[in-house]
């Protein structure tokens, strides 16, 4: 019986980490869109993120997960089922949501649009126009050799996946054990999560590799350079400020939890709910 409650719970937060991803990649396609940026993922990127990466991430928090993370699963009280949907808890969602997920969100379509800007000088196409049909390279714009603007985007895109992977693994981390914090359980403890977390990360690499290589006009160690380091170096930066974030987020959520858990006891509808002293 714990067994099965744990894994229910362990079920729900699978979801809540997996519908947060889909959020973020909805979130990311339109800002890229209202602030007239070419889109931060192809078609193919979002195809192969949807339907491979995400969910292997998600079915590793269900199944890499034990009873004995959380010992008091069956002293949780569920509380009165309500017909109507809680606006308090739509708010504290949208809050904790918002925390983890879009910082991150920013800080790629920040990286994507550095990149951008980079590879359009790099081209040689000035004014850049945020959908341009041309597909010449800047040899043919200003007589010295150069990458095409279709190489050029495709880089910057895979680049924005890659770190938005990246952000994901390391979010996935404060969803391993929602009950503690990572200093008191470390979420290696999980070695379902922690092989998952590193194949998904190689088999991004090897995804954004096959698709550079399909998609550009030049060879992969030409279109490389395109991105600057500054890039490289805030994407990989902010990964050491998202985890303490989420942590922080995560602390707070477990004070919510227990706030919550002294509610639902007292709303059993008994003269000894009702009469007492809490």
């Amino acid at each position: 019986m714990p067994a099965g409650t744990h894994f229910s719970q362990a079920v729900r937060s699978a979801m809540q980490f997996l519908l947060c991803c889909c959020l973020s990649l909805a979130l990311v396609q339109t800002l890229a869109a209202l602030v007239a940026l070419p889109p931060a993922l192809s078609p193919a990127q979002l195809l192969w993120l949807l339907g491979a990466l995400l969910p292997a991430l998600a079915l590793a928090l269900v199944f890499g997960s034990s009873a004995h993370d959380n010992p008091r699963v069956m002293t949780t009280a569920t509380g009165k089922s309500h017909p109507r949907v809680n606006r308090q808890v739509v708010l504290f969602f949208i809050c904790c949501y918002c925390a983890k997920f879009c910082p991150s969100v920013l800080v790629t379509l920040a990286c994507f649009a550095l990149a951008l800007a980079h590879s359009c000088q790099t081209s040689g196409f000035t004014p850049c126009w945020p959908f341009f049909s041309h597909g010449g390279s800047s040899e043919e714009a200003t007589g010295t050799p150069a990458v095409s603007w279709v190489s050029g985007l495709a880089l910057c895109q895979n680049v924005a996946a890659f770190f938005l992977v990246l952000y994901f693994v390391v979010i996935s981390m404060s969803f391993v054990h929602r009950s503690k914090p990572a200093w008191k359980r470390n979420p290696a403890t999980n070695r379902c999560w922690l092989a998952t977390s590193l194949s998904v990360l190689l088999l991004q690499l090897a995804f954004c590799a096959c698709n550079i290589w399909a998609r550009a006009t030049e060879p992969l160690e030409v279109v490389l350079p395109l991105v600057p380091q500054y890039v490289w170096l805030t994407g990989f930066l902010w990964t050491l400020l998202l985890l303490p974030l989420n942590e922080v987020v995560k602390i707070h959520e477990i004070r919510a939890n227990r706030r919550q858990q002294k509610r639902a006891r007292l709303e059993f509808g008994t003269k000894l709910g009702m009469n007492s002293p809490f």
